[in-house]
């Protein structure tokens, strides 16, 4: 189960002075503007037999707010107004079937591994079980701060039991190898998962956008489409370093509102991606995705799109990475009556990232 709650709001405001040698008096303007946003995701996917057969439970919903006041004045004293609210709910309902494991820790299980040799505590490889028994640790990493006043304590006690089968202990390490050992478990990295899972939903997705203006002039746009979803996801590790991953989803189905603006909503899309360490601290993600989509039934408004995406992230330290990201964003629009115009867009980012929790859940600031 996934919930996830956010709520920003942000405030806007501008003065601005107009001189002018043939007009004597000043112009002033003052432009203030509010904005709120309101967002939740919910998702609980739960397995109900034997046969890997799940189902599929989520809603989205997104609210946000706009008001922008504007005072001129001059000659005559003005005063406007515009203000909007858009609302986005969506609830879907489904089954599929397929498998879905985090491999994350075993990763991570395998490369303390390496660093046990490379600080000369371990001559062969540790044993399958010792293996598992530390992806198990390092999977419940993040939660020893639940139970624990002293976490990082406790969870080093449980990872040496683990692997003391081996003839290995902890104790007495030089500050280098006990930095070295401890960054190799600390280190944030790509989310690693092997899937093979396939389902279809049912999905109610009602929009509704209000304008309002000075001079009583507003506006409403109702929409509330009932659409019918397949989709199939694909992930899997290459080798120790890589990860391909693929995923493709077909849905459709009528706006169901009498007052329809759009009678019914069509849409294709499909996603490819790689994943690559380069080494302990450099991740590379290269991630491809083509969307169409169609609008109505006579096909008035086709939009085919390419999103191509490159990222590198480099960790400075455990909890603090550069990052650079590059992303082209390529649009075709096909409107009836308005003919066809194209947007590309190539974005370049540029930052770091903290992560202020170790292990596989954590959030981040940008700066």
């Amino acid at each position: 189960m996934n919930f996830n709650v956010s709520a920003s709001g942000t405030y806007n405001q501008e003065y601005s002075e107009f001189h002018s040698s043939t007009v004597p008096q000043t112009s002033t303007n003052h432009n203030k503007t509010y904005s709120t946003d309101i967002y939740s995701s919910f998702i609980d996917n739960n397995y109900i037999n034997h046969i890997d057969m799940f189902y599929a439970l989520g809603s989205i919903i997104n609210v946000r707010m706009e008001e922008n006041k504007n005072e001129p004045s001059g000659s005559i004293a003005t005063q406007n107004y515009n203000g909007s609210k858009t609302q986005n709910y969506s609830f879907s309902l489904g089954m599929g079937i397929g498998k879905r494991r985090n491999v994350t820790p075993v990763v991570s299980a395998i490369r303390f591994q390496e660093r046990l040799k490379q600080v000369n505590m371990l001559n062969g490889d540790l044993s399958e079980k010792s293996i598992e028994d530390l992806a198990q640790q390092f999977y419940k990493q993040s939660y020893y701060s639940f139970v624990h006043e002293r976490p990082d304590k406790y969870f080093w006690e449980d990872v040496e039991k683990t692997i003391s089968n081996d003839g290995i202990t902890l104790k007495d390490l030089n500050m280098y190898a006990d930095a070295y050992l401890r960054e190799s478990v600390n280190e944030v990295r790509y989310l690693r998962s092997e899937m093979l899972i396939a389902g279809v939903n049912a999905r109610g997705e009602y929009q509704n956008n209000y304008y309002a203006s000075t001079g009583h002039k507003y506006s409403l746009n109702e929409q509330f489409f009932t659409l019918g979803e397949a989709y199939i996801n694909f992930s899997h590790q290459l080798n120790l370093n890589s990860q391909l991953s693929f995923g493709m989803a077909l849905s459709g189905g009528p706006n169901i509102l009498k007052t329809r603006f759009e009678r019914n909503k069509y849409s294709l899309s499909g996603k490819i991606g790689y994943d690559y360490e380069l080494t302990d601290r450099i991740v590379t993600s290269l991630n491809n995705e083509f969307q169409l989509e169609f609008v109505n039934a006579d096909k008035q408004y086709r939009t085919p799109r390419n999103i191509f995406e490159f990222s590198l992230k480099y960790f400075i330290e455990d909890n603090l990475s550069f990052n650079d990201n590059y992303k082209w964003n390529y649009m075709v629009n096909f409107i009836d009556y308005a003919g066809e115009y194209t947007n590309n867009n190539h974005t370049i980012n540029v930052g770091f990232a903290y992560y202020f929790e170790k292990g596989f859940i954590f959030n981040t600031i940008k700066l």
